[in-house]
């Protein structure tokens, strides 16, 4: 058995409080900061109150950086990790649109001066916030960013707790980070969703969300870590979990099976049952169908008589988007740590659709376990279980892991949208964008005559994504700017999340297990199918459809246009369409024969120089049985500039590799290709294979895998 993963340290900034525990004063007295909009002008939106936190301008660093450097440096301000050695300290990241609010502001200036500031445009790439902290705080292990909408920060908690208890790392520092921004506005409010007054949750007359922004950190540590510092912990995580509704794009399950569903996984980490629960911190965001859906959830997990006390703290903080997830463990953190509960503010009347109560009166007494939630767009749903002392985990099993089915799609250029799908009807799929219908296609290709052996709920979509929905997103913000407001896009909106394709892949296929869109530039396929292979050996899963897709974007062209050839070489006119996926599982999941057995994935920062990093490889080689001479077929995604091409010669002259293949290029400039490296070497029959990933941020991924 394992030790449950130890928190160490906790940060937040919002506009509850400057530091932690300003927060949870705030959240303890129920004295909330919601104000009218005014971070920007909306003709539309401008009395609807809000929770903005106070920061600076800065024309250098985005509000989501600004408030995660901040977070950080109270986190770290009493904990010294220079004795870990950095490649062992990881990075994971939820934020649902990371710095789009600058994005949106380079949009407006370029529309009213024709100057066009492209550099902007890394700020709406997510997994720049996950780069940034790892420089700040100069971790070398994974950096992998999470964007599943509002449970974004909760998925990344549940994984970096896997890599803990897994031993993939010593110390993972989790952050969630979103900002305030017109596209999150304008969006809920089309959706009608925004409440026209201070947000009630639970209440009978609740009427939609207060928005609100924030920075959290947690960083957490294995037991191991906590007893070479002899640090003390502030609480424990014995439980987490994740769950996909797979019932609707936007709207929960009414009866919250999805919910109940990481209820019941989360505790089952450490034995626990539900009467252990002190407290429950809730999603509640106040509109009808998020409170109702989770409330059932809670009745039908811990039974209505046998509830333990629970509250949402949305009146307080606003909901923070991708942030709530680390929003609500921080404030469970603080409640274990100082014995309070906060209440649940702005309630008043009891709704009788609901039946229950949130907790009306903070209270003082000894808190031992808070169970803390998000759940967000597509049904998704992340559940972590804190304990005010160590538990035991239940064992996890490296078992071997196969592909089974495989389905790729690019010709290098811009595929037709009408020869995607030709099987469903036009009016089913008329709302369904470009990226998403690439990538179900793929899905269902890949699922073609497998029959799984296990149920849905045991089955993961684990999806990645360099830019997400950019098309949607693009054409929502488009129409913001330019239409003033005035005509909203509900439809664009609910698609621009970076989870639609593995909520859409859900929804159509009924798999219910972890549902998720991780990504991280040119490796955004590793850093999924390792989440998808962590979640198989925990036991959550037993199988995974694993993908990753990208699509053309007039943006992505001009941006890599307007990079010199010191940066990047890379042709803006390839700028492609491309998706794939995988069908994985163990060797019980499906009856049909395997076309290849995925042996290790492996993501850290490049090593400082080429002997280090051949060294590494050989390590991994070594981890799994193998050497050097082990492997026939070498493979890497195209040099992006001239240091990376120097790189890749050195590193395959030191490892006596006459040369590393290049079989990715065909498929056109795009984020996703390294997906195809498995699907390009099943030619190799009975071959061991190593591909080799480098981005463009100079982390690497090593994927080993035999053809079979």
């Amino acid at each position: 058995m394992a030790c449950s993963p130890a928190v160490v340290a906790v940060g937040l900034n919002c506009s509850a409080g400057s530091n932690a525990e300003e927060s949870f004063r705030s959240a303890f007295l129920g004295n909330d900061a919601l104000q009218k909009l005014s971070l920007f002008k909306s003709p539309r939106h401008s009395e609807r109150f809000v929770a903005q936190a106070d920061l600076k301008n800065s024309k250098r660093l985005s509000r989501c950086t600004q408030m995660l450097y901040l977070a950080l440096d109270e986190a770290f301000e009493k904990i010294d990790l220079k004795q870990i050695s950095a490649d062992r300290i990881s990075v994971w990241l939820g934020t649902s649109i990371g710095g789009i609010f600058e994005t949106e502001n380079m949009l407006i200036e370029s529309r009213q001066t024709g100057e066009k500031n492209f550099s902007a445009l890394s700020t709406y790439e997510c997994s720049t916030l996950a780069e940034i902290v790892s420089k700040r705080i100069k971790a070398k292990g994974e950096c992998t960013v999470f964007s599943t909408a509002c449970s974004s920060s909760s998925l990344a908690i549940a994984d970096a707790c896997n890599a803990i208890v897994q031993g993939d790392c010593d110390v993972a520092v989790v952050c969630g980070a979103d900002a305030l921004s017109r596209i999150t506005v304008n969006g809920f409010g089309s959706l009608l969703l925004l409440s026209d007054k201070k947000c009630s949750p639970f209440d009978k007359n609740r009427n939609g969300i207060n928005l609100g922004e924030a920075g959290g950190v947690m960083v957490i540590c294995s037991d191991a870590i906590v007893r070479k510092l002899s640090l003390k912990p502030l609480a424990y995580l014995s439980g987490w979990a994740c769950s996909c509704d797979a019932y609707h794009a936007t709207a929960p399950h009414p009866t919250g099976d999805g919910a109940f569903d990481a209820f019941k996984k989360s505790l089952e980490k450490s034995g626990m049952n539900a009467g252990s629960i002190t407290h429950y911190i809730a999603h509640g965001t106040a509109t009808q169908g998020n409170d109702t859906s989770e409330a059932s959830a809670m009745k039908n997990f811990f039974g209505e008589d046998c509830l333990p006390t629970f509250s949402s703290i949305k009146r307080i903080f606003g909901h923070t988007l991708g942030a709530s997830g680390i929003v609500n463990a921080i404030l469970s953190v603080k409640a274990i740590v100082s014995g309070k509960l906060p209440k649940n503010s702005g309630f008043e009347t009891i709704d009788e659709n609901i039946g229950i109560p949130p907790l009306t009166e903070s209270k003082t007494l000894d808190v031992e376990n808070i169970l803390s939630a998000s759940l967000g767009f597509g049904g998704n749903n992340g559940v972590s279980l804190f304990s005010k002392y160590p538990k035991n985990i239940k064992d996890f099993n490296k078992k071997r892991l196969f592909v089974y089915g495989v389905s790729l799609l690019g010709n290098g250029g811009i595929f037709p949208d009408a020869e995607l799908l030709k099987e469903i009807s036009p009016l089913k799929k008329r709302k369904w964008a470009h990226l998403q219908k690439m990538g179900l296609q793929t899905a269902k290709e890949a699922m073609q005559d497998i029959v799984p052996n296990v149920q849905g709920d045991k089955i993961a979509v684990c999806w990645g994504t360099g830019l997400g929905m950019t098309s949607q997103t693009a054409s929502f913000i488009e129409n913001v700017i330019d239409k003033n407001e005035a005509e909203p896009m509900p439809t664009a909106f609910t698609n621009s999340v970076h989870n639609a394709v593995s909520s859409l892949i859900a929804v159509q296929s009924g798999y219910k297990g972890l549902n998720s869109a991780t990504t991280a530039k040119e490796i955004s396929f590793e850093s999924a199918l390792l989440q998808a292979m962590r979640e198989i050996y925990s036991g959550d899963a037993l199988a995974s459809i694993v993908g990753s897709a990208d699509e053309y974007s007039h943006y992505a062209s001009d941006f890599l246009a307007s990079r010199s050839a010191k940066y990047s070489r890379a042709d803006s006119s390839k700028v492609s369409d491309f998706s794939v996926a995988y069908f994985i599982g163990d060797e019980q999941c499906c009856d049909r024969t395997p076309l290849a057995e995925i042996l290790t994935v492996d993501i850290a920062r490049r090593a400082y120089n080429v002997e280090l990093e051949t060294n590494r490889i050989v390590r991994l080689l070594k981890a799994n049985g193998l050497s050097l001479e082990s492997i026939s077929y070498w493979s890497m995604l195209d040099c992006v500039n001239n240091f990376q091409e120097k790189w890749m010669s050195a590193l395959s002259e030191k490892l006596g590799v006459c040369e590393f293949a290049k079989p990715l290029g065909k498929y056109g400039a795009n984020y996703s290709v390294s997906g195809a490296s498995i699907f390009e070497s099943l030619s190799e029959k009975g071959k061991t294979c190593v591909h080799y990933s480098l981005s463009s941020t100079n982390m690497s991924a090593i994927t080993i895998f035999k053809v079979l």
